[in-house]
């Protein structure tokens, strides 16, 4: 199975509250299922950012991946959770 294995520094989250992270995580996690069905799906917050695709094309799906990240991070529904 292709996964993908996405770190978020903790730092580049600012003053995001933990129940808003939470909620961004899993609307981030249903987008990349929603794009990528076949693909095993892990997100966590850390200490720094990293995203792991094993596949031969996977710099095409990195670039769609960090595509849909950025548009839920400006125009998501989790800014609505507080």
């Amino acid at each position: 199975m292709t996964t993908i294995n996405m770190m978020i520094d903790e730092c580049s989250m600012g003053d995001t509250t933990k129940t808003a992270t939470a909620a961004f995580i899993t609307e981030l996690k249903n987008a990349l299922k929603t794009e990528f069905p076949d693909f095993d799906v892990t997100i966590k917050i850390g200490s720094h950012s990293d995203l792991h695709v094993n596949l031969l094309d996977s710099e095409e799906t990195k670039q769609r991946v960090y595509e849909i990240q950025r548009d839920i991070w400006d125009n998501g529904a989790w800014h609505n959770v507080e």
